[in-house]
């Protein structure tokens, strides 16, 4: 299935990520590695929203590195989307929102608009008296305790946009990035392709106030080729280590590319940020594939063992509708595969969406949606494994369901946490749930799940509560969720939510 709605798909939707932070090379577990093809930057700071998109073909297994030519760009200064309202006051440490000019090299884009775009007379303060909202307590089946802390708007849906305008949200908070750490970055897409004179581009968000205001900080367009348009499925990850020539702290950000009619050309890419999101360059073309029914969506970035893995969904192979797949690379320039993740014997299954957390056991918890041609709907299911590399591809895995017999369906996430007990906390969040929309939570490394209620619900229609981020803090304690919900306008807003656990 494809991350957007059918409506949505229409407008090309991309991820964007937030503040300028400098790479700075802290070892740490290896999450992900860059591209195959180096190419020039596309920088844009300014409002507004994103979109991803894929490229036509199977890709070949091996891309050279191609040189690239340095492009300045400035920092933004935004006017924050929304303030929240407190009941505790907190004085945050101020972080700097000032950065010296990156340089990238690569060959200039003409057909690119304006290298940065500044809003005049607005400034976001570095040092900011917030108050942390208390809102009531959750208490899980277990007895645990989820406390929302902070509720607040990362992004609205522009007037001229197609369907409900938002979605695909991807949070993270920087945790390799030396001073910058605890900036909180956010990648949406935004479904305006052929709506504003220009090219669509994903969109990058930043808070420097723990969630409270998000202020837009870039805009990633397509550079490689611009006969397509960056607008789906955008997916952030900061390198724990370095890859390549990409130290720690390096910022990536996977997303779909296709073109304006859907049905030429698609690419899954990665584009990379030396200035914590301040600025972006298109490093690498994982895949391609073609237009709507044979392209390549939705990926996911993962770092083990020194290789950067990119999963996705293959809509472009003859074999099955869909399956899922990955490549690897150590150099973060030359990637090996497509390698099977998920391809079930029968034609007709259509896995894709996945999501992969590292839990504290050592193994790799998997979950992603299940479709299928002849109908039946799209329920989620999960694998566990020893390793990235192991996934015993013909077996379609097991349907999520919780205790009391609910499951769940269409654009899962999960993230783990080593908070809640001796097995941690691992938390799924799905489309849809049988009559509403809880998150699934597992205290046993995903052997049963409970249901907890949802800080950010949303109607149970087409265009909200589609393909939503969860990211837990270094230390386990806070969850940081965000996802589609209803603006009270009949489009959608990416809702943030910071919630303490225990």
């Amino acid at each position: 299935m494809k991350r957007l709605v059918s409506t949505v798909c229409a407008a090309a939707v991309v991820c964007a990520v937030l503040a300028g932070c400098g790479g700075n090379d802290i070892a740490d577990s290896s999450r992900l590695t860059d591209g195959t093809t180096t190419a020039h930057v596309s920088t844009v700071s300014a409002t507004g929203t994103d979109n991803k998109t894929t490229t036509a073909g199977q890709p070949s297994t091996a891309v050279p590195a191609t040189t690239v030519k340095p492009i300045t760009s400035a920092p933004v200064t935004n006017q924050p989307t929304q303030t929240t309202t407190v009941s505790r006051t907190t004085t945050l440490p101020q972080v700097s929102t000032a950065l010296p000019p990156v340089t990238t090299t690569g060959p200039k884009d003409t057909s690119a608009p304006p290298a940065t775009t500044t809003h005049p007379g607005v400034t976001s303060a570095p040092t900011t008296t917030v108050t942390e909202i208390a809102g009531e307590p959750v208490i899980t089946p277990s007895g645990r305790v989820w406390q929302p802390r902070v509720k607040s708007t990362v992004a609205d849906a522009p007037d001229k946009s197609w369907d409900k305008g938002v979605g695909c949200p991807s949070v993270i908070v920087l945790e390799h990035s030396g001073s910058r750490n605890g900036l909180i970055i956010a990648a949406y897409s935004v479904a305006d392709s052929g709506l504003t004179g220009g090219r669509t581009s994903l969109r990058i968000a930043r808070s420097s106030d723990g969630g409270h205001t998000f202020v837009l900080a870039a805009k990633v367009y397509e550079s490689f080729d611009t006969t397509i348009e960056a607008c789906w499925n955008p997916h952030l990850f900061e390198l724990p280590t370095r890859i390549g020539d990409m130290p720690a702290g390096t910022l990536l950000l996977a997303g779909g590319s296709i073109d304006p009619g859907q049905s030429r050309k698609s690419t899954i890419s990665i584009w990379r940020s030396f200035d914590c999101g301040e600025s972006w360059e298109q490093y690498s073309v994982v895949a391609e594939g073609g237009g709507i029914g044979d392209g390549v969506w939705e990926p996911f970035l993962l770092c083990e063992n020194g290789y950067l893995y990119c999963f996705y969904s293959d809509d472009a192979t003859t074999k099955h509708s869909q399956s899922l797949v990955y490549k690897k690379t150590s150099d973060g320039k030359n990637w090996s595969g497509p390698h099977d993740m998920v391809v079930p014997d029968d034609y007709a299954w259509r896995p894709g969406m996945i999501s992969i957390a590292k839990m504290g056991n050592g193994k790799f918890f998997a979950v992603y949606e299940v479709g299928n041609d002849k109908g039946g709907g799209v329920p989620v299911y999960y694998k566990i494994t020893d390793s990235p590399d192991n996934w015993d591809s013909r077996n379609l895995g097991r349907k999520l369901t919780a205790k009391n017999g609910q499951d769940c369906g269409s654009a899962p996430w999960c993230a783990w946490s080593p908070v809640g007990g001796e097995c941690g906390t691992l938390v799924v969040s799905a489309k849809y749930g049988t009559g509403d929309n809880r998150l699934f939570v597992s205290y046993d490394y995903g052997e049963t799940f409970e249901l907890v209620e949802n800080p950010l619900n949303y109607p149970n229609e087409n265009g909200y509560g589609y393909s939503a981020s969860l990211f837990f803090s270094a230390d386990g304690r806070t969850l940081y969720y965000a996802n589609t919900t209803d603006n009270g306008k009949g489009k959608a807003k990416i809702e943030f939510v910071k919630i303490g656990i225990s």
